[in-house]
C-alpha cells in the first residue's frame, strides 16, 4: 500500500504520496557510469559485452569556486566573531562572498 505525508512549511500545505506500481522491466543494453569531482564531471556509456561507446570529461570550477567563497566567509566571521553583524563593510563583504559563490 502506499502513503500520505501532509505537512506545513512556509505557510504552504506539502503532500508527499507514495505508491507501488509493477513495472515491466526492458532488456539493458548500455550501462553508464558517472564520477562527479570537485575539478570535472567523467562519465563513460559501455555496451553489455563491455564495448566504450562514449566518454567524455566535462571540466568546470563552480564546486571549488563556491568552497573557496564559503571559507572566506567563514573566516571573515571568525575574525569578527560577535560584531560581524553589525559592521556595515564586513557585511557587505560577507554577503557579496556568498553571492558569487
Amino acid at each position: 500500500m502506499g502513503e500520505i505525508l501532509v505537512s506545513l512549511k512556509d505557510n504552504t500545505i506539502w503532500v508527499y504520496l507514495t505508491f507501488k506500481k509493477e513495472v515491466k522491466l526492458g532488456e539493458v543494453r548500455n550501462v553508464m557510469g558517472v564520477d562527479i569531482n570537485f575539478d570535472s564531471i567523467v562519465y563513460t556509456v559501455l555496451n553489455n559485452n563491455g564495448k566504450l561507446i562514449s566518454m567524455n570529461v566535462s571540466m568546470f570550477r563552480g564546486l571549488r569556486r563556491a568552497l573557496h567563497f564559503k571559507k572566506l566567509a567563514e573566516n571573515l566571521q571568525k575574525r569578527y566573531p560577535r560584531s560581524w553583524r553589525f559592521i556595515k563593510w564586513v557585511r557587505n563583504v560577507r554577503a557579496r562572498w556568498l553571492k558569487n559563490g
